[in-house]
């Protein structure tokens, strides 16, 4: 039986608006049947920042398969996946795009174009999310027949949280976009107006509250208590919607689990990240259904 770690990096595959992005898959050859696990990033976040690379190689050593990937629109391109050099693309991002994604991940890895079917259960799949990414998958989980758990990293508690300011939706309208100020890189991304409409079009389908409460699968609520980015009202608004998720707060934690980037390849995990596969594997081997 072989057990190293298998990495298979930058695998292509097509999105939302047949447009091709960016996944890598984790995993431990045995020819055993394990759990996927699916990663969604958070905003102007992507699948190579920091180390949730070592985070992907903490749960493929505990047997599970972890799959990374990059939003279709999320302003990288397949040439530069760790820079954002499609500002047009990610100006046109919505969350319908991103589930679009998201279903274009799950049934590429189900058809074991690139993992081998003997690998992994098709049957169990588990969707975590990190900040923007959690509140997506908290939302549209429940779409999933094949997902028995959902996990959230920091996310924030609705998915327009964004755009609650008065006046904001009305001047956005108004200019066509708005922008945000990418702190890293200094960079101004645009968000054009069309994201909001495509929230309104389909609030039904991205209401956090109702449909984490649709979804029959178990929820795990991670936070840290030092999060500037994501208040900690957020874990306990979605605990209300999700009274049997099991919420843990993590002391001395902030926002991206005390990471940073670049994340320099020779360095291990830092406590907090290890403490956050830690809490996240645990629940996940003990999904019962």
């Amino acid at each position: 039986m072989h057990s190293e770690i298998q990495h298979l990096k930058n695998v292509k595959a097509e999105g939302a608006d047949s447009k091709e992005f960016l996944l890598d898959i984790h995993y431990k050859k045995n020819n055993s049947k394990k759990d996927l696990v699916i990663f969604c990033h958070g905003f102007k976040g992507f699948k190579d920042w920091g180390a949730w690379r070592l985070i992907a190689l903490e749960f493929a050593k505990q047997n599970l398969v972890f799959v990374s990937f990059n939003f279709s629109h999320n302003g990288t391109s397949t040439q530069h996946p760790e820079h954002f050099d499609e500002l047009s693309s990610f100006a046109e991002n919505n969350y319908s795009k991103e589930l679009s994604d998201l279903k274009a991940v799950i049934n590429y890895v189900k058809s074991g174009k690139s993992l081998p079917k003997e690998e992994f259960n098709p049957k169990r799949i588990h969707l975590i999310g990190h900040s923007r990414g959690g509140g997506l998958v908290l939302s549209t989980a429940f779409l999933f027949p094949e997902v028995r758990s959902v996990s959230s990293w920091a996310a924030v508690s609705s998915l327009d949280y964004a755009w609650k300011k008065p006046g904001f939706i009305n001047d956005w309208k108004q200019n066509g976009f708005y922008e945000v100020l990418n702190g890293r890189t200094k960079q101004m991304m645009q968000i054009n107006f069309q994201m909001y409409q495509d929230f309104k079009d389909n609030m039904a389908l991205f209401n956090t509250e109702q449909n984490l409460k649709k979804f029959k699968g178990e929820v795990l609520l991670i936070h840290g208590d030092n999060d500037p980015a994501v208040p900690l009202q957020a874990i306990e608004e979605l605990s209300n919607y999700r009274k049997d998720a099991l919420k843990i707060i993590l002391q001395g934690c902030d926002h991206v689990f005390n990471m940073r980037h670049p994340y320099p390849k020779e360095n291990a995990l830092n406590p907090m990240a290890q403490n956050l596969c830690k809490h996240s594997i645990d629940f996940i081997k003990n999904v019962k259904q």
